[in-house]
């Protein structure tokens, strides 16, 4: 039945997205479960004129808005194994512990409204012309932007701003980094980064798929955050940097400290607003007339890329709409392994960047043998209703399955034999 049919595809659609990360954990697995898993014809018996006979691709695509560029872009050309030493970072001295535990108990015997102005005064002289601030420009960014601005010790635009274009923001979001880069005078500061593989969202899934987020969210993170920022820590020459994460965030940020050594790389990293909650980050935004993201006074409670942020009921937790379904609250920024496997995420990513390379000719050569393409939005407009009468041979694919591949001449010569009609 339709029905039936429609629940097939959405379940090999689903084992199609995890298959690339199951690859890579059972490598023994991968010829095997590919040929049964994404090679299969089904044929939908309606009433069949036997010189039409349709033959479809699916290829899993999605809308794609174009994003805004940001100011100051700084792009990694095309990533390489070459480059492994630039994406993992350079290793730094660091901080001792007992030099971390000091800073740490000093300021947090302060009062928790002075702390963060005393940290940052502390890292301008401790890190000078060696300290960034990293932002997505949600409200704690904001926020901490404003106390180092106003500060004295030093000139604020010292300081470098980066922030991270991942392709996937909101419009919302671009339109509101632009007003605050206005507002605040960041113009000589801010520096955006982003990936060396696209310079939009639709180049990125050009490359990638639409879906990588979803297939391997761990590669996802890598190129489109990870890569970018070590890049930017390491070109500006950077030893230290500020973010806004907060305990009251929850997850693994529950037992934050003020002042910490990332083990990924030896920078030091500072939580002026460790200590704050969201009544407080507030309640200081309003009494300073600070701007936020639109999204937030529209249900979300944090604003990150729209394929991994959701509205979430403010009971939830402040981060509760962030990566919903993926038993995960961080992107991995943060993480202290996360540049343990830049050699196989680069080494991937190559494979899939090969394999959507393949597809974007596959695609020209099935229209030639009169193909049509399907979506994962369209198929059940055209497969199951779109051609009463007729059958329907359906196959489903993966890009960087190789047996998929090999039977694309196959398929072709399959459909034209079947457009020319019976001999």
């Amino acid at each position: 039945s339709k029905f039936s049919l429609k629940r097939e595809w959405n379940r090999r659609v689903v084992r199609m997205e995890r298959m690339l990360g199951s690859s890579k954990k059972h490598p023994h697995r991968w010829k095997g479960r590919l040929f049964i898993c994404f090679v299969f014809f089904v044929i939908v018996v309606v009433i069949f004129p036997p010189h039409s006979l349709f033959a479809i691709f699916m290829s899993k695509r999605m809308d794609v808005n174009e994003t805004i560029s940001l100011p100051i872009v700084h792009s990694a050309p095309k990533l390489k194994q070459s480059m492994i030493s630039e994406a993992v970072g350079e290793v730094r001295k660091g901080m001792s512990r007992r030099e971390v535990q000091e800073i740490n108990e000093w300021i947090e015997s302060l009062p928790i409204e002075d702390q963060p102005t005393e940290l940052l005064k502390w890292a301008r002289s401790k890190f000078p012309g060696k300290l960034a601030q990293v932002t997505s420009f949600g409200l704690s960014g904001i926020v901490i932007t404003d106390m180092i601005r106003k500060t004295k010790e030093a000139d604020a635009d010292s300081i470098p701003i980066v922030t991270i274009d991942t392709l996937h923001l909101f419009p919302e979001t671009y339109k509101f980094i632009h007003e605050v880069e206005a507002r605040l005078d960041l113009a000589r500061s801010l520096r955006t980064y982003r990936t060396g593989e696209a310079s939009s969202r639709k180049e990125f899934e050009e490359r990638f798929g639409p879906r990588l987020w979803k297939a391997d969210p761990r590669l996802f993170d890598f190129l489109t955050k990870l890569e970018p920022m070590q890049r930017a820590l390491d070109e500006l020459n950077i030893d230290a940097w500020i973010t806004g994460r907060r305990r009251s965030q929850g997850g693994g940020r529950s037992g934050l400290r003020l002042v910490e050594v990332d083990p990924a790389d030896k920078r030091v990293k500072l939580n002026p607003l460790a200590g704050w909650d969201a009544d407080r980050l507030w309640a200081y935004a309003r009494a300073n007339k600070l701007p936020h993201n639109p999204l937030l006074d529209k249900g979300y409670s944090s604003v990150g890329d729209t394929v991994t942020t959701s509205r979430a009921a403010s009971s939830d937790g402040e981060r509760a709409g962030r990566f919903r379904g993926q038993n995960r609250s961080e992107c991995g920024m943060h993480l202290p392994n996360r540049l343990n496997k830049a050699k196989e995420l680069l080494a991937a990513a190559d494979r899939i960047r090969q394999a959507y390379e393949w597809e974007a000719g596959a695609k020209r050569r099935a229209r030639e043998a009169g193909i049509e393409q399907v979506t994962t939005d369209d198929f059940e407009a055209k497969v199951i209703h779109g051609y009463p009468g007729r059958w329907v041979l359906l196959e489903v694919y993966a890009p960087w399955c190789p047996h998929c591949r090999a039977l694309e001449p196959a398929f072709n010569d399959l459909a034209r034999a079947l457009a020319a009609g019976p001999a």
